[in-house]
């Protein structure tokens, strides 16, 4: 008996097939639908614009502390692809703006792997290099040229890029500026936040029919690479997508405003994969390719998730040019937000790492005036804080009367 009796769901298979450990499962998930989308290329797509078509690659980013798993997630992806990698152009290594225009004129298509790109670039300006001309290609073109120093003009044609990274949030805050999330990169990129799991698991707990499983999901990713046609919405998908669209809020941070206005187009990106990965409906019927409205409503949840990431960053990157205690209440803030819920010796033990006593008792003040947080006391005396504001924004402090 194998869970593919039940459930052919390739995403449900995928992170069945990753084990059970302490990596997030959210890494996992977003690792199968960039798996998807690395398989399908250009080949299936939505005709939102009749002078260019939708396709579904995408920028996928695993955001997190160092040693949580973003790596062994990503190398799960590629494990579940095997000898199919080099048909797909996975490249796993460093490369510059120029070797990567060098290889789209060659190859057209690229599944770049980055587990941690704090080791790919040696200073923050080559960083901001590459992430110039790879949201420049981001969309497929007719025909791209670039001037470089070693090639003259380079020309690429049609070029398909999928990308799945990993990286701190203390690298991308040091080595990308304001105005690049202003610019659109993170409008095209899905930022990625985990955090490792709080139940111990000294070794990952595999299933006993991971090889049956990983079989199928080998055999279902060779079919994706034959998949071909234009997607279509369920008239419910439609109505979900108009009724998302025109309730929307506008965000608080005009900073925000690219990541808000390519919503629409990240959401069927996302929606397409969803689909694909229902692989029992597909086999039955690969010509047909119809986004339904569970598919729509499921894009909706996680495409905004990865933009509360995209916000907590900018918000953090906005901390880089404040005064110093105003940057102390957003990091005294952040402690409690990622943790949730955490002792107030905790807490005093980790923020007197920057801050004194004293100051400590009046952040806590400011953020329980603020509603951010509250505090409970416990059988033995002690104090819980917990974080109750659900918008995942960093509180601003508050102005002394």
């Amino acid at each position: 008996m194998s869970i593919i009796d039940d459930n052919k769901d390739f995403i449900t298979l995928y992170k069945y097939s990753a084990g059970k450990s302490e990596i997030p499962e959210v890494y996992h998930f977003w690792c199968a639908l960039s798996v998807i989308a690395a398989c399908v290329q250009d080949r299936v797509w939505f005709n939102k614009f009749r002078s260019s078509y939708l396709n579904p690659n995408l920028y996928v980013v695993l955001e997190g502390g160092s040693g949580d798993g973003k790596g062994v997630a990503i190398s799960h992806a590629g494990h579940v692809l095997g000898d199919l990698k080099s048909e797909l152009n996975w490249f796993d290594g460093s490369i510059t703006p120029p070797q990567l225009l060098q290889w789209l004129r060659k190859r057209r298509t690229i599944y770049l792997v980055t587990p941690e790109l704090a080791q790919n670039f040696d200073f923050p300006s080559m960083a901001q290099r590459f992430i110039r001309l790879v949201t420049e290609l981001y969309s497929k073109k007719e025909s791209h040229i670039e001037g470089t120093i070693a090639h003259g003009f380079v020309e690429v044609k049609h070029q398909v890029i999928n990308w799945l990274g990993g990286s701190t949030k203390e690298w991308l805050v040091d080595s990308i500026p304001a105005h690049t999330i202003q610019s659109g990169f993170f409008g095209r990129t899905l930022l990625i936040h985990g955090e490792r799991s709080k139940v111990k698991v000294l070794d990952p707990i595999y299933p006993r029919d991971y090889d049956e499983v990983m079989q199928y999901m080998r055999e279902q990713c060779e079919i994706y690479t034959t998949i071909k046609g234009e997607f279509t919405l369920s008239n419910k998908a439609e109505q979900v997508r108009r009724i998302w669209y025109e309730q929307r809020d506008i965000p608080d941070d005009p900073i925000l405003m690219p990541t808000r206005n390519r919503e629409d187009d990240m959401m069927l990106k996302v929606a397409m994969l969803l689909s694909l990965a229902d692989t029992e409906r597909l086999n039955a019927s690969p010509s047909s390719l119809k986004i339904d409205h569970m598919h729509m409503h499921r894009a909706q949840m996680v495409v905004a998730d990865a933009q509360d990431a995209i916000k907590l960053l900018a918000d953090t990157v906005e901390v880089k040019s404040l005064p110093p205690k105003e940057k102390y209440f957003r990091r005294f803030s952040d402690i409690i937000q990622r943790a949730k819920s955490i002792t107030k010796t905790s807490l005093s033990q980790r923020a007197s790492k920057f801050v004194d006593g004293k100051t400590r008792e009046q952040f806590l003040v400011d953020l329980i005036k603020l509603d951010m947080v509250k505090t409970t006391l416990t059988k033995n005396g002690g104090v819980i804080v917990e974080w109750r504001d659900q918008r995942r924004r960093i509180p601003k402090l508050p102005k002394e009367e």
